[in-house]
């Protein structure tokens, strides 16, 4: 085989000698990586068909796919981010703390990167590599997980996920990448439902400053008028007096990807959703982040990052196929072209995530039990809501998935 331009060309003798030995001892780890590659395939279709089912309205019926024995180890962690969430929207909450538990401690082991994994990933693909997904959607990991102890009165384990995911949100984790206000705004809710209100003051605070349209008290109070913004909107108080009971009403629309204009408000952000208690209006949810745009942003990153890690793959696929060469041109050409063939960018993500999620805090009667949401813009619907709504003093706190 002849190559064009050879690695002699690019490099030093020195460095030369050194490179050539040492892809001569993993040249047989990338054989026998391609190998496992090709077996198990690209794709699960079983997580395909959940969620399919899963934006069909049947959550139940996406679970029957999800019994994660055709999942290969690489995407373990975003089939647990999936179906954890899938298991949420189905009502099966200790299930779903479970899959979301069970993917933290896997990123915590990712943390420390596999060598071999990672040499594959620098010869072959980034698909070599276990999931690891993007800054935002390890801490939406979080996020999601919070929102299920909550459901359960489980404050401590919420307490729990909202320091976990303040430690996602550390600059040295988040880098160049995005965040957003809702994220603070759940690690702030995360610290006033175990009293750490030191704590949750600073979240809210970010959460304030990130968003571009609301404004966020140090109580967590939202509020519209950012960015030359008025309300505009009549029907409830906005927020609770001291000592009035409140209810934070958490509710998500859309999802990340949306690749069916079907789906519902899967293309247009609500304006406002409306929420009353026994035909009482209590007050309006708004959108706190558009986790579509967050998925944009990152990728941006990705695309910026990517450039030396491909050069970079590019040089070790020519030494690959250079040492191959030397016992047979005919195995150094198919390696080659195996090595190419490989040459794929990573789109795995977390597809079950919502696009919109709109928050409201407001002030309501004790013992509310039920609320109606009236969801504009984007398509019009109407959604009565009876569970999850849990109480903590005199918070109440619910969230929903409208589909």
């Amino acid at each position: 085989m002849r190559l064009l331009v050879k690695p002699e060309d690019l490099l030093s003798d020195g460095k030369m000698r050194i490179l050539r030995r040492c892809f001569n001892i993993i040249t047989g780890v990338v054989a026998a990586s391609v190998v496992m590659l090709f077996m198990s395939g690209c794709s699960t279709p079983s997580l395909d068909r959940a969620r399919t089912a899963y934006y069909n309205g049947d959550p139940d019926a996406a679970l029957v796919h999800l019994d994660g024995s055709d999942i290969p180890d690489r995407d373990r962690i975003l089939f647990l981010m999936e179906r954890g969430t899938i298991y949420q929207a189905a009502g099966q909450l200790p299930e779903s703390a479970h899959d979301y538990n069970e993917a933290h401690d896997l990123l915590v082991q990712m943390d420390t990167l596999s060598v071999s994994r990672g040499v594959s990933s620098l010869i072959a693909s980034d698909n070599m590599l276990n999931f690891y997904g993007y800054p935002f959607e390890r801490s939406y990991l979080h996020v999601l997980a919070a929102m299920t102890y909550m459901a359960q009165d489980d404050w401590q384990g919420a307490g729990v996920e909202g320091r976990r995911l303040i430690d996602r949100l550390k600059s040295e984790a988040i880098k160049d990448y995005p965040e957003d206000a809702f994220s603070r705004y759940m690690a702030g809710l995360c610290m006033e439902v175990v009293d750490d209100m030191s704590n949750a003051k600073v979240e809210y605070r970010k959460a304030s400053a990130l968003s571009e349209t609301l404004n966020i008290s140090d109580t967590g109070q939202i509020s519209l008028g950012k960015g030359g913004l008025s309300v505009g909107l009549t029907g409830g108080p906005a927020s609770a007096e001291v000592g009035e009971h409140e209810l934070i009403c958490i509710i998500m629309t859309g999802r990340v990807a949306d690749y069916s204009s079907g789906i519902a408000h899967g293309g247009g952000n609500p304006s406002a959703i409306g929420v009353k208690y026994n035909d009482q209006m209590l007050g309006y949810a708004y959108n706190m982040v558009n986790l579509s745009r967050l998925a944009a942003l990152s990728e941006q990153q990705v695309i910026l990052k990517s450039g030396v890690k491909t050069t970079g793959r590019v040089i070790g696929k020519w030494m690959v196929a250079d040492a191959v060469a030397q016992q047979n041109e005919w195995a150094g050409l198919a390696t080659w072209i195996i090595l190419f063939m490989l040459e794929q960018p990573d789109f795995r993500h977390w597809e079950t995530l919502p696009r919109y999620i709109h928050v409201g805090r407001m002030s309501c009667p004790d013992g509310v039990d039920s609320i109606t949401l009236s969801v504009h813009g984007g398509g019009k619907k109407t959604v009565r809501l009876s569970s999850p709504v849990t109480q903590r003093g005199v918070l109440f706190l619910t969230f929903d998935r409208v589909l």
